[in-house]
């Protein structure tokens, strides 16, 4: 539990460091593509502290939600979206060959 909480601390306070670098939605982009690359390489190494702590505070997918609703046009939201989706899924793939 403490390894769940010391991960989400640390987290939420690295996506907040990436909010303030970055514009909508770059920001989200970057932190999930991030996430799960981490989450692809740690998830049998570290899984409470790094996996569920950590990228669990740092990833957010109900943000990137909010996005594609409200700060997007259509064809923005379409390649937002599928860019969330193909990077997300080669970021793990490629951590979990780390």
């Amino acid at each position: 539990m403490l390894a769940v909480f010391a991960g989400g601390c640390l987290g939420a306070l690295a996506r907040a460091g990436v909010n303030e670098l970055l514009p909508v939605p770059w920001h989200t982009l970057l932190v999930n593509v991030l996430g799960a690359f981490i989450l692809g390489a740690v998830v049998t190494r570290s899984p409470r502290f790094l996996g569920t702590g950590f990228c669990g505070a740092f990833t957010t997918f109900s943000t990137m939600q909010v996005e594609l609703l409200e700060d997007l046009a259509l064809g923005e939201a379409i390649a937002y979206a599928v860019a969330s989706v193909v990077l997300g899924y080669a970021a793990v793939t490629l951590g979990r060959r780390v």
